[in-house]
C-alpha cells in the first residue's frame, strides 16, 4: 500500500513537470487523432441533407488538421464546433485518441479480412522520459531490476493517469477556441461586406 501511494505521488509529480509536459504535448499534438461515431438516433436522423452529414464517420483524423490547418486545405475550420453541436444533440459521439499503434490480430472478420486493432503507444513518450527517470541498469541484480520495474510503473502511470487525460482536455479546448475564432472571423467578414 505504501509503494502504491509513492507510485501515485511520483507519477503526479512527473506529470506536472513543465518541461515534461511541454515535450509530451508536442508528441500528443502530432500523433493524436479524432474519431466520431453516430449514435442510434444519429443513424436514423443524419441523412444526405442533414447539417451533420459527413461528420458521423470520421476515422482517425489527425488533430493537427484542426490545430494547425493548412491554408487552402479545403478543411472547414469550424468543423469541430459542428461535431460538438451534433454531440450535444445526441447524434454522434467523438473521441480524441492518444498515439496508438496498430495491432494485427490473428482473427478474421466475416469478409475474410484480418482484423486490425489499435492500442495505446507509450513508446514515443517513454523514449524521452526513460533516460531521465529510469536509466539503464545491470539487469543481473534482482534489487536493481525490481526498482527498474517500479520506476517503469511510475512512468506508465504518469502518462496514462495524468498526462494523457490532461493533454486531451488541452487539445479539446484549443480546437474549440480555434473553431470559435474562425466563426467570429467569418462573421466579421460578412458584416464588413
Amino acid at each position: 500500500a505504501v509503494l502504491k501511494g509513492v507510485q501515485t505521488m511520483l507519477a503526479l509529480e512527473i506529470s506536472q513537470e513543465p518541461q515534461i509536459k511541454k515535450i509530451c504535448r508536442e508528441i500528443y499534438r502530432k500523433s493524436a487523432v479524432l474519431c466520431t461515431e453516430p449514435t442510434e438516433r444519429g443513424k436514423q436522423d443524419i441523412d444526405y441533407f442533414h447539417q451533420s452529414y459527413g461528420l458521423q464517420y470520421i476515422d482517425r483524423k489527425p488533430l493537427l488538421k484542426y490545430l494547425e490547418p493548412e491554408k487552402d486545405s479545403g478543411l472547414d475550420e469550424t468543423q469541430f464546433l459542428r461535431i460538438e453541436s451534433a454531440t450535444k444533440e445526441g447524434l454522434l459521439t467523438y473521441k480524441i485518441k492518444p498515439p496508438e499503434k496498430k495491432v494485427i490480430l490473428q482473427d478474421y472478420d466475416s469478409y475474410g479480412k484480418q482484423i486490425e486493432n489499435y492500442e495505446l503507444d507509450l513508446e514515443q513518450f517513454l523514449k524521452i522520459l526513460e533516460p531521465a527517470y529510469n536509466p539503464p541498469i545491470d539487469k543481473e541484480e534482482q534489487v536493481q531490476l525490481d526498482w527498474y520495474k517500479f520506476r517503469e510503473k511510475i512512468l506508465h502511470s504518469a502518462l496514462k493517469d495524468y498526462l494523457i487525460p490532461s493533454l486531451n482536455e488541452e487539445v479539446i479546448q484549443e480546437m474549440r477556441l480555434k473553431a470559435r475564432e474562425k466563426v467570429i472571423e467569418k462573421a466579421s467578414e460578412v458584416y464588413k461586406n
